[in-house]
C-alpha cells in the first residue's frame, strides 16, 4: 500500500505547476516534527500562510472555485448538496478523523495548520463533480492531475499539505472498526489504528485503554 501510495504521489506531484518533496507521514510525532517544527534544525517549518496559499494555487482554485464558475453557483450548490448527501453515512468518521489530527498538533499549533490541507473527501469531490459534468474546460486542462487525485484515492490517503519545497501525506488510519450506527466502536480491542497510535472507542465515545477495559468488563 505504501508503495502505491508513493506512486500516486510522484504522479501528482508532476501534474502540479512544479515538482516538491514527497513526505508520507507514518507516525504523529513526525507529523509534528515536519509541519510544525522544520525536520532540520537549519529548515523552517512552513507557515499557515504557505499552506493555505500552496494548497488554493494547485488545487482549491481550480476544482472549487473553477467548477463553480464553470457551471453556476445554483448548480454548483446543488452539486454539493448531492455529493455530501452521498456521503453523509461517513461524515462521523470524517469528524472523529479531524479530531485525532488536531490532537496530534495541538497545543502547539495555535494557527490550525492541521485545516489548512486537501482531505481526503475532497479528493471525492472531485472525481464525483468530474463524473456530473465531465465536459468541464477545468477537467480538460488537468487530466493529468485528476488521474493522479484516482490514484490517491485508490491508495488510501487521508490528507495532503503543500508547502513551497514539499508535500507531505498522511494515509488513512490502517484499521478501522465502526458499530452499525458507523460510529467508531470496538469491544475486542482498539478501535482505531492510525500513523503509530491505536486508540479506543465504544459507540464514537473515544476512551482510555484502562476505562475501554472497565467498560468491556462490566459488559
Amino acid at each position: 500500500m505504501k508503495t502505491k501510495l508513493k506512486k500516486a504521489a510522484e504522479k501528482l506531484n508532476a501534474a502540479l505547476s512544479k515538482k516538491r518533496k514527497i513526505i508520507i507521514i507514518n507516525k504523529w510525532d513526525q507529523l509534528w516534527s515536519d509541519l510544525s517544527c522544520g525536520s532540520l534544525p537549519d529548515l523552517k517549518p512552513p507557515s499557515w500562510e504557505e499552506l493555505e496559499s500552496e494548497i488554493w494555487h494547485e488545487l482549491k482554485s481550480e476544482f472549487f472555485s473553477e467548477i463553480e464558475k464553470e457551471i453556476g453557483q445554483t448548480a454548483y450548490i446543488q452539486l454539493e448538496r448531492e455529493f455530501f448527501s452521498q456521503l453523509c453515512c461517513e461524515k462521523e468518521l470524517w469528524s472523529e478523523l479531524k479530531k485525532e489530527l488536531d490532537y496530534a498538533l495541538e497545543p502547539e499549533d495555535p494557527d490550525d495548520i492541521g485545516s489548512e490541507t486537501w482531505k481526503y473527501y475532497d479528493n471525492d469531490w472531485v472525481l464525483f463533480a468530474l463524473q456530473r459534468y465531465p465536459h468541464l474546460s477545468v477537467f480538460q486542462k488537468n487530466k493529468e492531475k485528476v488521474e493522479a487525485i484516482r490514484d490517491i484515492v485508490e491508495a488510501g490517503n487521508a490528507y495532503i499539505w503543500l508547502s513551497s519545497e514539499r508535500m507531505y501525506l498522511l494515509p488513512m488510519p490502517e484499521e478501522i472498526h465502526r458499530n452499525d450506527q458507523k460510529k467508531l466502536h470496538n469491544e475486542q480491542g482498539y478501535a482505531l489504528s492510525w500513523a503509530g497510535q491505536k486508540t479506543y472507542w465504544l459507540n464514537g465515545v473515544k476512551l482510555e485503554k484502562t476505562i475501554w477495559e472497565k467498560m468491556r468488563r462490566k459488559n
